[in-house]
């Protein structure tokens, strides 16, 4: 699945908790135009995309996960649920997030595993986790805007009416 990147190609998760994740992406320019050659824009020595970023999001390129690998020590989960586990795993796979960012109060199945353990860990996706993952696939086609696209689609689904 790796066969054609180098081992800093492949985006591997951060933090200390019992699931790991690898990313396999493809990145590509968002204009359309030609890529190079393997439409890949990341250095085999760097793994970073040759767009600039803003934040996590590569203005001018499209990344398009292809596969993730998930790998969890089960010795490590505690007595967290299989479907507490699932829901924790979909949306680490399918945003590609950085599990050693501070999450803050945000009532989110990705504390499921922070440390010190919350008092009552989510049992599920919380509003916040359809928001996130809704602004994240349904946001702007065009990566200058994504960020606040994703922002603004929280935002409404988010904000009591």
């Amino acid at each position: 699945m790796f066969r054609w990147k180098s081992r800093e190609g492949v985006s591997r998760s951060g933090g200390t908790g019992p699931v790991r994740t690898w990313h396999n992406a493809i990145v590509e320019p968002a204009d359309g135009s030609a890529s190079t050659g393997s439409r890949l824009l990341v250095p085999k020595t760097s793994g970073k995309p040759s767009c600039p970023l803003q934040g996590r999001i590569a203005a001018g390129c499209w990344e398009h996960i292809t596969a993730v690998v998930v790998l969890v020590d089960t010795r490590a989960t505690g007595n967290v649920t299989l479907a507490q586990l699932a829901d924790f795993i979909s949306v680490v796979s399918l945003s590609q997030i950085d599990l050693s960012a501070d999450l803050g109060g945000v009532d989110s199945i990705l504390r499921l595993f922070v440390q010190p353990p919350p008092e009552a860990p989510p049992a599920g996706l919380t509003e916040w986790d359809y928001a996130f993952l809704n602004g994240l696939y349904r946001a702007s086609y065009s990566p200058a805007d994504q960020q606040r696209d994703i922002e603004a689609r929280m935002v409404r689904e988010l904000v009591p009416r």
